[in-house]
């Protein structure tokens, strides 16, 4: 406490009045000392309380916050890329005097995509561009496209009935792209656990017999892998830009 505060004090009492009373009221400046630094204290530590709590609020939402912009920044990437390579495909097959739809490019594009790196195993021979070249050899990437023998949608398909059988989790229509190349995925797979070989197991997937020597095999090989080729640089084009 301050001199001239206990001063004061004394000042308003005479010398027969008890020290009792003076020594009272000086504590109760103390009391009123402390309590007014207690409350200092209190204040200080709920600020610091709550100041903290916000600077870890901000700095849980703001890495939620990032994750989620990157995640977004990827899926819009991912949407970008998806457009250009469909818009590439579409480009050529149409300076190929034949036409096809950009949606139906794109589905098939997004479809591949997606089912493919999570429908074979690490160190599988196939790829994303497999199925593409697939889809350009078989349909010309038309998913109401039927041959001669029945075979229907994108990936020509012909026992179809027996691979929804096997995917039951299907919607049963095999025009659907989505369905179409999931049961293509699934005859590929089976495919390639009878013959062990990349080159055979496409082969076979036509529907081909591998002794055959004839020109049917010959054209269908070198068209596979001229769309595969092309499907790989188109791809690399798409994601340059």
């Amino acid at each position: 406490m301050k001199k001239i505060e206990i001063l004061k004090i004394l000042d308003n009492y005479s010398d027969d009045q008890d020290i009792p009373e003076i020594e009272r009221r000086v504590d109760l400046i103390h009391l009123r000392k402390s309590i007014h630094l207690l409350t200092h204290i209190v204040y200080a530590l709920i600020f610091s309380i709550t100041f903290f709590s916000f600077v870890w609020f901000l700095q849980v939402n703001q890495k939620r916050i990032i994750r989620d912009l990157k995640l977004e920044i990827d899926k819009i990437e991912k949407e970008n890329y998806h457009n250009r390579l469909a818009i590439a495909i579409t480009n050529y097959y149409w300076t190929q005097k034949n036409p096809v739809k950009f949606k139906d490019v794109k589905d098939i594009v997004v479809a591949v995509e997606k089912y493919t790196p999570i429908s074979f195993t690490k160190g599988s021979p196939f790829e994303t561009e497999d199925f593409l070249a697939l889809a350009a050899t078989e349909s010309g990437f038309k998913p109401d496209a039927v041959s001669f023998a029945g075979a229907r949608g994108v990936f020509q398909i012909l026992d179809w009935r027996s691979a929804l059988v096997e995917i039951k989790e299907m919607n049963g229509d095999p025009f659907d792209i989505e369905t179409n190349l999931r049961m293509a995925i699934h005859i590929l797979k089976q495919k390639y656990n009878t013959h062990k070989d990349w080159r055979e197991s496409i082969i076979a997937y036509n529907g081909f017999f591998l002794d055959d020597k004839g020109k049917v095999i010959e054209k269908f090989w070198n068209d596979f892998l001229y769309n595969k080729n092309l499907i790989r640089k188109l791809k690399e084009d798409a994601k340059r830009i």
